[in-house]
């Protein structure tokens, strides 16, 4: 991530992250026998162990000029710092009904990277779905609604922005067959317009989506499109 600065004397802001790892995951579906009155219910743990290189710094113009012909080097085994993180995911589901899906995790327990360079903390997440199945027997016969909050305790950012943090998305089957099938997708993120499909051909799938990333503190104070 770059930005450019006024005055000239601090005249670019780098934020960035180089990481490698491993990561581990489990889920279990308890049983309607095993504790009473929780059929469906699935509980899923993950664990990450990460080796990252995170720099959070404002170069000056005498900086960038000094550096011109090794910028890159410069930046990575001088600026970056080295970190190792070990972090875990815990999450939940479980169905209100037939057709609606209550979640939640914690994701990133321990925190990733440097809190003085890059870092990322914890994050409490909730979410709702819900699923149709209509008659159709391979056009339009099934649609799923899904609403997500993400960063509840407000963690990961400087802001508190509500629209940034709640997800809102609708997916449609157009037709669902045992050879093919195709996708619809659209919703909002962060509070822009998001849309997309899929396409299966038998063991065959391609996909495509487009949404908008806020690096901004607020809604709309910059926008960086991605597809």
């Amino acid at each position: 991530d770059y930005k450019t600065h006024r005055p000239l004397h601090k005249v670019l802001e780098s934020q960035g992250m180089l990481y490698k790892g491993l990561a581990m995951g489990l889920s279990y579906d308890i049983d309607n026998n095993e504790i009473k009155n929780l059929k469906g219910f699935t509980v899923a743990a993950g664990f990450k162990y990460i080796q990252s290189k995170n720099w959070d710094h404002t170069f000056s113009l005498a900086e960038i000029l000094l550096h011109n012909d090794d910028f890159a080097d410069y930046l990575i085994d001088t600026i970056a710092i080295d970190s190792t993180s070990t972090v875990f995911d815990l999450g939940i589901i479980y169905p209100l009904t037939h057709e609606v899906t209550l979640g939640a995790s914690i994701l990133n327990i321990g925190g990733i990277g440097d809190k003085s360079g890059v870092y990322i903390p914890a994050a409490i997440n909730f979410g709702l779905g819900y699923t149709k199945r209509l008659d159709g027997d391979a056009f339009l016969n099934q649609f799923r609604v899904a609403v997500d909050y993400v960063d509840f305790s407000n963690q990961q950012r400087d802001d508190s922005d509500f629209t940034k943090r709640f997800r809102f998305g609708l997916e449609g089957n157009v037709f669902d067959g045992w050879f093919s099938t195709l996708t619809l997708r659209t919703g909002v993120y962060q509070g822009t317009l998001t849309y997309g499909a899929e396409f299966r051909l038998s063991a065959l799938t391609i996909g495509y989506a487009a949404y908008t990333e806020e690096l901004g503190t607020y809604v709309g104070q910059n926008e960086d499109k991605r597809q």
